[in-house]
């Protein structure tokens, strides 16, 4: 017994979805909505493991146990692994409902990814997501022709944080590196790491900048200036938590600073 030929009309509309040139029409047949099923469910689990690869790569990348030019070209160009500048800054973010399961939902980490890499673009085109269990690491490309690039990414960040608390309700804390050559992604992802957790000991927040940390031996700079710089709202909060940490005030410690 043949098919009719009317179950197999839509032949053309298949192989038009399966290049993703299409949206998924509406069914004639039994047979042809099991074929667009099965082929959804293909593609799903095409685009999940590339995911997964291309966060592979970026981990070892972090790491530094390969870099971006060790990479293979079809690979790099398959998973959009080619950095374009020669200056980059890493963001690592902890999200706080993570901490109880362990590991950031895939639909949570869809949602920073999404509304992160919106904001950054035009300016910084070119960034890249690692899911760490509990924190999202990325990798910003900085272009040269932009003149402040960190003072641009600390505030792109900080309505990054600001729109995910109000909209999704997210608690996210965010520590940013300074902006580095890319054959030192190491070393900005430690000054990411270093950021975050001095946020998280100083309770500062929600977001820190490893350049604002060393500001006490800034002399021409105030306290208040400092501990708005480093999160605090309240400069009385920062003097207070400090003296808990370092055994004096911000201001005793700027002295000694000084005179060294």
């Amino acid at each position: 017994m043949y098919p009719s030929r009317k179950n197999y009309e839509p032949v053309s509309q298949i192989i038009h979805y399966i290049q993703g040139n299409g949206e998924m029409p509406e069914p004639e047949s039994d047979e042809y909505r099991f074929i667009l099923k099965v082929l959804d469910k293909n593609r799903n689990e095409i685009h999940r493991q590339q995911e997964q690869i291309k966060n592979n790569y970026l981990q070892k990348i972090f790491t530094e146990e390969i870099s971006f030019s060790q990479i293979p070209e079809p690979v790099a160009k398959q998973f959009c692994l080619e950095l374009p500048s020669p200056y980059v800054c890493v963001v690592l973010f902890h999200v706080k409902e993570a901490e109880e399961s362990g590991e950031i939902s895939e639909l949570t980490a869809f949602i920073i990814r999404n509304v992160y890499q919106e904001l950054l673009c035009p300016v910084f085109a070119d960034s890249y997501f690692s899911v760490q269990r509990h924190r999202i690491a990325v990798l910003v490309s900085t272009p040269d022709e932009e003149s402040a690039p960190l003072l641009h990414l600390e505030a792109k960040t900080r309505q990054l944080l600001a729109f995910l608390s109000d909209s999704f309700q997210l608690s996210l804390r965010a520590g940013v590196s300074g902006i580095l050559s890319r054959e030192n992604i190491l070393d900005a992802y430690l000054q990411a790491d270093t950021a975050l957790e001095y946020e998280r000991l100083f309770e500062a927040g929600p977001l820190c900048l490893y350049d604002s940390i060393p500001l006490l031996s800034r002399t021409e700079l105030k306290i208040a200036d400092i501990a708005h710089m480093t999160g605090f709202v309240d400069s009385n909060a920062y003097i207070r938590i400090f003296k808990k940490l370092k055994g004096t005030t911000p201001g005793r410690f700027k002295e000694m600073q000084a005179s060294t």
